[in-house]
């Protein structure tokens, strides 16, 4: 499951834990997302991640890639 976090910066896995319940979303665009955006992501093994874009290059062309950098943060399940 993935969610976008839309409050301050800053997510916690308690958070992320409140922002996943319910969560359905399985992939997610990052045409929306700018530097510095959240996400919260679980893992069907129950383990928790914040990704924080740090990069985002969007691609000008065809022939261009565009790439993105970012953290993780893990938090183990159990």
């Amino acid at each position: 499951m993935i969610t976008m976090m839309y409050a301050d910066p800053g997510a916690t896995l308690a958070t992320c834990r409140i922002a996943l319940t319910g969560a359905e979303n399985r992939s997610f665009t990052l045409a929306g997302a700018a530097a510095g955006s959240e996400f919260c992501v679980k893992h069907p093994s129950g383990d928790i991640a914040l990704l924080v874009v740090q990069v985002k290059s969007t691609a000008l062309g065809d022939s261009e890639a565009g790439f993105v950098t970012a953290d993780m943060t893990v938090w183990p399940a159990g």
